[in-house]
């Protein structure tokens, strides 16, 4: 019913705007707009974000949007057989397959939990001052 709240998935593709479009004209009013940035598509990635961002509020939905570096995650994956040694000659490239595994495991935990938490710590403790102009 379009009453309940539910949650819809838009890239900010034609098709993913024009069924927004279609269910809030049957009513669905409750909806939650959610866009996932892939960090595949280089300067257009931030750009389709705030692209769903501005359809969302201009239809006053809630809108939110999350960020995963999939080029990571799918190098991690592929270089585990690699690691376990996996195939013939594979305790050769054991050493670097686990070093690259660990390198981007390490730089992509400090990047989603380490960075944003020193930047919330940091602006708690010292918060901006807003410059006006006198």
């Amino acid at each position: 019913p379009p009453s309940r709240r539910y949650l819809i998935g838009v890239s900010g593709g034609r098709d993913s705007i024009a069924l927004l479009h279609l269910l809030v004209d049957l009513g669905y009013n409750k909806l939650v707009v959610c866009h996932l940035n892939h960090q595949l598509r280089g300067r257009e990635s931030p750009r389709d974000a705030r692209f769903v961002e501005k359809i969302a509020r201009n239809l006053r939905l809630d809108c939110e949007v999350g960020s995963a570096n999939v080029g990571a995650l799918a190098t991690i994956i592929a270089m585990i057989p690699m690691a376990v040694g996996i195939g013939e000659g594979a305790e050769t490239n054991m050493p670097l397959a686990r070093a690259v595994i660990g390198g981007l495991t390490v730089s992509t935990g400090l990047t989603l939990l380490l960075i944003p938490t020193l930047y919330v710590f940091f602006e708690e403790r010292f918060p901006r001052r807003s410059h006006r102009a006198s």
